[in-house]
């Protein structure tokens, strides 16, 4: 699985987040293959695609998203396992 997801600060300069949006193969692992990972960001929206397949989008045009409109950087996270998907163990059945 991956996820697409954006954090920001809302009008409060608190911690927002879009909420994590996942995506999964209809069969195997990622591992299996090549895959293409595509992010499309303008002035109205951000996109995420795995091969081609559009899987989530969130619009950036309201005042507390003003950030997506200046300079910025992305951060692309590998890890394993994590608050929401849990912790690997002895169970974990890794490629």
């Amino acid at each position: 699985m991956v996820e697409a997801n954006l954090h920001y600060a809302d009008e409060s300069g608190e911690h927002a987040q879009m909420g994590a949006v996942p995506y999964e193969l209809e069969d195997g692992k990622f591992a299996d293959d090549f895959h293409i990972f595509e992010l499309e960001w303008d002035e109205n929206e951000i996109k995420w695609f795995v091969d081609g397949e559009q899987y989530a989008s969130m619009a950036i045009t309201s005042d507390e998203l003003s950030e997506f409109h200046q300079e910025f950087f992305l951060l692309l996270n590998i890890a394993v396992g994590g608050t929401w998907a849990g912790r690997p163990d002895e169970t974990t059945d890794f490629p």
